[in-house]
């Protein structure tokens, strides 16, 4: 096609306007500096890239494990702030006081909470009472035992279970519940709210009952926290 631009006064024969590309457009180093106007020489136009995806899926896994760590703190933060300070009735008593007693026992931490054989410790609106040690004997064993009362004065159900209980002896050796035939075991289970449970607990005793501060520990296992309650036995 034939140059129809008309030359400018200032340009008759277009020596200083470039003809390739645009208007004012720069012809890269390496091509002829002339030619017909609007025209692109072989390989110099390509076709842009086209655009980058972004990949969505880390972001959706940052959010799911952002709110799967929200969560648990949630949960740890309910179970460990959500608890009310816990309360000892001694046996001769009709009223609570603080936990704070005065009493101790070997390895007691500033979270347990320490009372007598035959009190009962109070801990979210859920009362546990223990009566004090006694020796008990069966065809293959000898063993301490004590009755375990829970009262569930709360809106949920409380759980129970023998396991969470152990016996701290005079030398600190802390033992775990003993399988006896005794028809009245606590077993396992939950106390459904205004209810009650009660049975047995017993540690093993073979090597006899040196006297001595005895502590019928409450730690349950699966509890954010690590507060126990122990009750103590002098024997």
């Amino acid at each position: 096609m034939p140059d129809t631009t008309p030359p400018s006064p200032q340009d008759p024969e277009h020596r200083d306007t470039p003809l390739y590309g645009p208007p004012g457009g720069n012809i890269p180093p390496g091509y002829p500096q002339s030619g017909p106007p609007g025209y692109y020489p072989p390989g110099y136009y390509q076709q842009p890239p086209p655009p980058k995806k972004h990949r969505k899926w880390p972001w959706i896994l940052i959010g799911v494990f952002v709110l799967f760590f929200g969560g648990c703190i949630a949960i740890i933060a309910s179970s460990i702030g959500g608890n009310d300070e816990p309360t000892v009735t001694s046996g001769n008593s009709s009223g609570g006081q603080a936990a704070d007693t005065g009493l101790t026992f070997q390895g007691k931490t500033d979270g347990d909470t320490a009372a007598n054989a035959g009190d009962s410790v109070t801990v979210d609106n859920v009362t546990t009472t223990t009566t004090p040690l006694a020796d008990e004997t069966d065809p293959f064993s000898s063993v301490l035992c004590t009755t375990v009362t829970i009262n569930n004065a709360g809106d949920d159900p409380a759980d129970f279970a023998e396991f969470d209980w152990k016996l701290q002896d005079p030398a600190g050796a802390i033992r775990n519940t003993w399988i006896t035939g005794r028809p009245n075991v606590l077993s396992y289970g939950n106390v459904a709210p205004g209810g009650t449970a009660t049975g047995d607990v017993c540690f093993d005793n073979r090597a006899g009952s040196p006297p001595g501060q005895y502590v019928v520990l409450y730690d349950p296992s699966f509890d954010f926290s690590s507060d126990r309650v122990g009750w103590i036995n002098q024997r």
